[in-house]
């Protein structure tokens, strides 16, 4: 694993256009661009060498996993295609194994920004976490496709869905009343 280079674990895919064709450690890939490291079936090597120490090619079933070797960007453009689905996402592996490059000295000092303005209450944690966001992807630290798929957008979806849901029960006395019917039965306890 490189600045330049990387690998990433693909598992075949139901109904994949893979499914048949053959393959084996150090083949490269149809397109050029990757190189096949390894190749398993429920976690077994199923093409043990052969005497003569060659590896003999064996035909591919969904469910079998591959690892790929290549640059990043052929990685990322092979792995998005749907006869394949990615175990781990390159993005992720990239990011673990790259030393910090020259985006990271913006990327400390938007941290220690964001870090400042919530312990000192300068504005709200809400508002400092999305002006560390603009200032992230206006300083070309992430771009905004990166950025877009980093977000959780479930998480997301929830956290909204429990601030209108809980604006809605205090409005119309919901909580008040949840307040009183437990209080009424734990008082008894202490």
């Amino acid at each position: 694993m490189s600045k330049s280079f990387g690998a990433a674990e693909v598992l075949v895919a139901p109904r994949s256009n893979l499914i048949g064709t053959e393959v084996y450690p150090g083949m490269v890939t149809e397109s050029g661009s990757l190189v096949v490291l390894a190749h398993q079936r429920a976690g077994k090597f199923p093409a043990p060498p052969t005497r003569a120490g060659h590896v003999r090619a064996i035909r591919v079933h969904a469910g079998d996993t591959l690892l790929l070797h290549g640059s990043w960007q052929a990685l990322d453009k092979h792995t998005l295609d749907q006869n394949v689905l990615l175990v781990d996402c390159p993005y992720a592996i990239r990011r673990q194994t790259v030393p910090l490059g020259p985006r990271a000295i913006p990327a400390l000092i938007i941290l220690l920004a964001i870090v400042v303005m919530m312990t000192t209450r300068f504005v709200p944690a809400s508002v400092a976490a999305l002006l560390a966001a603009f200032a992230m992807v206006l300083n070309r630290v992430v771009t905004m496709d990166q950025a877009r798929r980093s977000m959780a957008w479930q998480t997301l979806i929830l956290v909204a869905g429990m601030i209108s849901f809980s604006a809605a029960i205090t409005k119309t006395g919901t909580a008040k009343m949840l307040y009183l019917a437990v209080a009424v039965f734990l008082v008894p306890v202490f």
